[in-house]
């Protein structure tokens, strides 16, 4: 897989593979370093990310990694785990796992972070690392093809979802940058640039790359893990009994695309109530169907 990825002469080609071997045996990197990110390529810059990124109200802690010549996520990989003695106890069990956990975010990719919240689904796994050259040059073109929003708003983009730096900035971070903007502004442009980028004929493809939820009928019953798994959305409801359809609108279920990623054993109409288990079945029965 790697030899096909250092073939390619795109942007994720550029990018970094992160790995445990680079930390070493005695540093908090090599200690707390995921298995699920080993191998993926990130920005260069990635491990450049402040220490808010992973201590947001934890100005102390800041303040003492900052003595000890601290001052970005990768100093304290590279740290000797005999750094977290200088902490509080609480600290001491709190601050690796925190490590960990932010480590863990990077293996999704900033690219499929973006395009899922365009088009608002959540994002429960990192795709599959053999697609991630493939979904993060996908969206780098139709970003740069795409003619809705300006490149104002798309600095926004790339800064909140760190696709140049691969480690995002606050709003608050924006607005200082930009001058004469406020972080209230710079959160209705991001929502604003989400929402045209959604109803654009190019960024629409880019959906093949995302997760289908965990809990889901498309995963429960279809087995589908990605999008391009999941059965035309059309054929679905087309299929479905008029009473099947007509109890779904009532739990805001009102198109099979909006079906097939909901948890249909959760959901509950106005008044708290379960879809009937019947009701349940005979929609299992006709996505079975796509199956069979």
């Amino acid at each position: 897989m790697l030899g096909e990825i250092e073939k390619q002469q795109g942007l994720y080609a550029t990018w970094r593979p992160l790995r445990a071997g680079v930390f070493e045996e005695s540093s908090l990197g090599h200690r707390v370093f995921p298995t699920l990110l080993e191998g993926r390529r990130r920005p260069n810059t990635t491990l450049n990310a402040p220490l808010a990124s992973l201590f947001q109200k934890g100005g102390s802690r800041i303040t003492y990694l900052h003595t000890q010549g601290v001052h970005t996520v990768g100093d304290l990989l590279q740290s000797s785990q005999a750094l977290l003695r200088g902490f509080d106890r609480d600290a001491q069990k709190e601050v690796p796992v925190t490590v960990q956990q932010y480590l863990e975010g990077l293996a999704i990719t900033p690219h499929g972070r973006l395009i899922a919240n365009i088009f608002a689904v959540p994002i429960e796994d990192p795709i599959d690392s053999a697609r991630e050259a493939s979904l993060v040059e996908a969206v780098d073109k139709a970003l740069r093809d795409q003619e809705v929003i300006d490149a104002r708003r798309l600095s926004i983009l790339d800064k909140r979802y760190g696709l140049t730096q691969g480690y995002t900035h606050t709003q608050q971070e924006i607005a200082d940058e930009m001058g004469g903007i406020g972080h209230t502004r710079v959160g209705q442009l991001e929502q604003r640039s989400l929402r045209d980028l959604q109803k654009n004929s190019v960024i629409a493809p880019l959906k093949q790359y995302l997760t289908v939820p965990k809990r889901s009928v498309g995963r429960e019953v279809l087995g589908a893990i990605q999008y391009k798994d999941l059965p035309t959305a059309g054929d679905v409801w087309d299929k479905l009994p008029i009473a099947a359809q007509s109890l779904l609108t009532g739990f805001g279920v009102f198109d099979a695309e909006t079906l097939l990623v909901s948890n249909l054993y959760e959901l509950r109409d106005t008044r708290g109530r379960p879809i009937p288990e019947a009701v349940q079945k005979q929609i299992e029965q006709v996505l079975r169907g796509f199956i069979s």
